[in-house]
């Protein structure tokens, strides 16, 4: 073998030597570095979301807690009893009658995270302080909602209006709720109140009078001869009050139990009654609270009616309307509890 051929077979051997030392590397050293530098890629990473994830908590707790600051309470009855309070004193302090207003309960309704309490709120009152009302609940500082507002003309006042609302607050699970000092209440005289003050001075709610004629200028009387003057005649005495001085003012409902307030207008004083007593020359039967049209104008739906049973006929009186007021129901008015009872009290009337 010449020299030539014994310097190639060298560099031949140089040349495999290196491509197995480089091969050995790879595969013993370069490898495992890639493969550990690869999955500390991946726990940084992981380790940054579990971060992010961490102070989303902690953002989403400390929201959580300020909601639960501006709740009634951990649990539905005291939150339902502080709210109640708190609706009756709102509609008080703005110069409205408590009489004049129902709250019916519409249940508990379980969504996730808390328990959802609501009430339908329905009364009279005039305008402005009906947008005081729901200024000072819009803006109340409680974890809250007001839906389906409707305001309409009261058919039998046109100075006051018919407001009908749902009022909703939620109870939160897993939250305690920790002692804090009282939250600051909305007042009506707020700068804010202000920018609502068209509405009550529009008052497009109210119908339109014409303004009367200017009255034409008496003749002067000619001078007569005075006589005698005739002895006044006496003064009759007060007629009895009748059932037009008596006004159904508030057909509420509080953990089953029925409540209806009377206004009593002669004697200024509220009369309260239930289911059995007796009004209007009957027995009262229940307070019916199906949404029905007005007979004498069906574009008004009333809300709520006490129904009377006099002999084997019933009679209901809506919401707002005095006793004589009164109407018959027929069979087909009546509701489905009454419905099938109503034929045997009318047979029973009816046999000797």
């Amino acid at each position: 073998m010449s020299n030539r051929e014994k310097k190639l077979a060298m560099m031949v051997g140089f040349c495999v030597l290196a491509v197995g030392l480089m091969a050995a590397y790879y595969k013993l050293v370069n490898e495992p570095v890639l493969r550990l530098e690869a999955q500390i890629r991946q726990g940084r990473s992981t380790l940054s979301d579990l971060n992010d994830e961490q102070r989303d908590a902690f953002t989403a707790q400390e929201a959580m807690g300020r909601r639960a600051a501006q709740s009634f309470g951990e649990h539905p009855d005291e939150a339902a009893a502080a709210a109640g309070a708190m609706l009756t004193r709102n509609i008080t302090e703005v110069g409205l009658s408590d009489s004049r207003f129902s709250r019916r309960p519409t249940g508990t309704r379980r969504i996730r995270g808390g328990v959802e309490i609501g009430w339908q709120i329905q009364g009279q009152g005039p305008l402005d302080q009906i947008i005081d009302l729901l200024y000072v609940l819009e803006n109340a500082p409680y974890l809250q909602r007001l839906e389906n507002i409707v305001i309409s003309p009261d058919s039998r006042n046109d100075e006051e209006v018919t407001v009908n609302f749902r009022y909703l607050t939620l109870v939160l699970e897993a939250v305690p709720v920790e002692p804090a000092e009282p939250l600051p209440a909305v007042a009506a005289e707020d700068e804010g109140r202000r920018v609502y003050d068209p509405i009550a001075a529009r008052n497009m709610l109210r119908p339109y009078v014409a303004k009367p004629p200017e009255p034409e200028p008496e003749p002067e009387p000619e001078p007569v001869q005075q006589a005698e003057a005739p002895a006044p005649e006496p003064e009759p005495g007060p007629a009895p009050p009748g059932p037009e001085t008596f006004r159904v003012v508030s057909l509420s409902e509080w953990r089953g139990e029925t409540e209806i307030l009377i206004h009593d207008r002669t004697a200024d004083k509220m009369l309260s009654y239930s289911p059995g007593d007796e009004l209007a020359a009957g027995t009262v039967v229940m307070v019916d609270y199906r949404p029905l049209a007005l007979p004498d104008d069906p574009s008004i739906r009333s809300q709520s009616r006490v129904i009377v049973r006099q002999d084997s006929e019933y009679w209901a009186i809506e919401r707002g309307a005095t006793l004589a007021d009164k109407r018959k129901l027929t069979q087909e008015e009546l509701p489905a509890d009454l419905r099938d009872e109503a034929p045997e009290i009318s047979q029973q009337a009816d046999s000797p």
